[in-house]
């Protein structure tokens, strides 16, 4: 039953720390139309914590796995316009660990230097501290990317898949 407004649903949005917002969303599925529900989605996206965990239920279930190629509700106007600029295949870097469930997640970055630094952040690397640190390099067609998001200028490509081309130890 939609009973909220996308102003509701961003006003409620806010008040969720890193931790709740995809709680938030999955139990927002219904709540609002599809295409606010992708739009809150996209605001969220960059501060959502734990994607990986929910992986199955946001590309199989949630209004995302409704759609093909990018999610134009899921970007701004600017992140959709250098998306569409990108010549495909596009080469994506993901900074990960070996052997930990998130290795083949779907956050990439088009910048190295970006994705290098990421398994050395404290909030990763306390969750990992034995992992042995990576850098993956992939390409990816503009069919198999959700969504562009640089609102943290980190570049970042949202993807259902990917090709991995090559795997460094950092």
């Amino acid at each position: 039953m939609v009973d909220l407004t996308l102003k509701e649903a961003l006003h409620r949005l806010y008040s969720k720390d890193d931790t709740q917002v995809l709680s938030y969303l999955r139990d927002l599925r219904g709540r609002v139309r599809k295409d606010s529900w992708l739009k809150v989605a996209g605001i969220a996206w960059s501060s959502c914590e734990g994607t990986s965990l929910h992986a199955n239920w946001l590309f199989h279930e949630s209004p995302i796995a409704d759609r093909e190629g990018p999610i134009r509700e899921m970007m701004t106007k600017e992140e959709f316009e250098i998306l569409m600029s990108l010549k495909s295949p596009i080469t994506i870097y993901r900074g990960c660990f070996r052997n930990v469930n998130d290795y083949n997640g779907n956050c990439y970055s088009l910048d190295k230097n970006i994705a290098s630094k990421f398994p050395f952040l404290l909030r990763y690397r306390l969750r990992n501290p034995d992992a042995t640190p990576l850098l993956l390099t992939a390409t990816v067609e503009h069919n198999d990317i959700i969504a562009y998001k640089n609102c943290r200028s980190e570049q970042e490509i949202i993807i259902r898949t990917c090709r991995i081309q090559d795997e460094i130890e950092l």
